[in-house]
């Protein structure tokens, strides 16, 4: 009898033993789930009936979401700082700025509102040179700048557009030669709506924008553009109307965009028009039924810029440095200093020196810290030489 229940009691061991090792192979053998989320409830359908999901997964699916909207599109044109330096590596043939002569005094700028956060940045880091200059900048919109400069009221005319032929004709006969615009930075004009707004993926032609913000529709359009629904958008899109904000009429931007996308038609006098690109970013923020346009420059995470076609047919492109110098992307444009210089009339020391500066590698760094795309050392060179500084 002892011998028998010996032999079972090992037998039962084994048996025993077979089992744990089956036990513990079987958790070896599972793979750690590294993919599940707690607002995927797919992840936790799939998972063995004999391993229940966390109880906190049910009250994160069951969140309701506040806009229940698309996620935002990919779109990434104002990285932090230190990311557009890596991003947006300024040519490293442009020299590094050296004063010619340490300057003082006045230096009057009025001009583009656009311009004022990378001009800020330009009279920051100037004065570690010449610290006893004293910039001020006015922005006021372009349309400021050529009546400062004519009165002798600045000596920067920052614009975010050319010049156009009524102001040369004005500025000519007053000084008997044409004001200069030196390029000093890229831009691309940014179309705007919220990050949850469909259309930041798909896009939209120069067409649809011209029907949405003008009351002419030069561009052929068949029907005068109010609602989301008209651009093929559904559910509750399909009868949001659009809010649409533009510039004032002081504004670069105001006249590049009537120009360009609007084929010089008229403004819908339902828009509503802010007086900077930072009222315009604020509004489509708070407005998921928004659209707007600014200066790539002042693009935030919480508005998406729209990627676009000049054409109907054609693929819509993003604003980017790479589509912007490859004249891709249909609203590149520059940025300019305008100043009075002509043969006999050469600049006055302060402003030799701030162009310099701008168009050196330390004026370039701010203009991609500031999010816009800085410019080649050949064309850098081509602007010093139009005012008579070359290197």
């Amino acid at each position: 009898m002892i011998g028998h229940k010996a032999r079972w009691n090992r037998s039962l061991i084994l048996v025993c033993g077979a089992m744990a090792a089956l036990l513990v192979a079987g958790c070896e053998l599972e793979p750690a789930d590294t993919t599940h989320t707690l607002s995927t409830t797919a992840s936790v359908q799939a998972r063995p009936a004999t391993r229940p999901a966390p109880v906190t997964v049910s009250a994160v699916t069951a969140m309701p979401a506040t806009v229940p909207l698309p996620a935002p599109a990919p779109v990434t044109v104002h990285p932090e700082p230190s990311a557009a330096a890596a991003v947006l590596a300024v040519d490293a043939a442009l020299p590094t700025y050296r004063a010619g002569q340490i300057v003082s005094g006045p230096l009057r700028s009025v001009g583009s509102d656009s311009m004022d956060r990378v001009m800020q940045l330009w009279e920051a880091e100037f004065k570690k040179t010449h610290a006893e200059i004293a910039l001020r900048h006015e922005g006021k919109g372009s349309g400021t700048a050529m009546p400062a400069l004519m009165k002798g009221l600045s000596d920067l005319g920052p614009m975010s557009r050319p010049v156009t032929a009524d102001e040369v004709a004005s500025f000519n006969q007053r000084f008997d030669h044409p004001p200069t615009q030196v390029r000093v930075a890229v831009d691309a004009l940014a179309v705007l709506v919220h990050p949850s707004n469909p259309i930041a993926r798909t896009g939209l032609s120069f067409q649809q924008l011209d029907a949405i913000f003008s009351s002419t529709r030069k561009r052929g359009g068949s029907e005068d553009v109010v609602t989301w629904g008209q651009l093929g958008l559904t559910g509750q899109w399909a009868d949001a109307p659009i809010t649409v904000y533009t510039r004032n009429k002081a504004s670069g931007t105001y006249a590049f965009f009537r120009d360009h996308v609007l084929d010089k038609g008229v403004y819908k006098a339902t828009n509503q028009e802010l007086p900077s690109s930072d009222e315009v970013i604020k509004a489509v923020e708070s407005n998921p039924f928004a659209i707007g346009f600014s200066s790539v420059g002042y693009v935030t995470p919480d508005v998406a810029a729209v990627p676009l076609s000049a054409a109907a047919g054609k693929s819509p492109i993003s604003p980017s440095r790479e589509t912007a110098y490859a004249n891709q992307y249909p609203l590149a444009r520059y940025f300019y200093l305008t100043v009075n210089c002509g043969k006999d009339q050469p600049l006055a020391p302060q402003v030799q020196e701030f162009v310099r500066f701008v168009l050196s590698r330390d004026g370039q760094n701010l203009v991609v810290k500031e999010g816009l795309f800085p410019v080649t050392a050949p064309l850098a060179q081509e602007e010093l030489t139009k005012v008579g500084l070359n290197r």
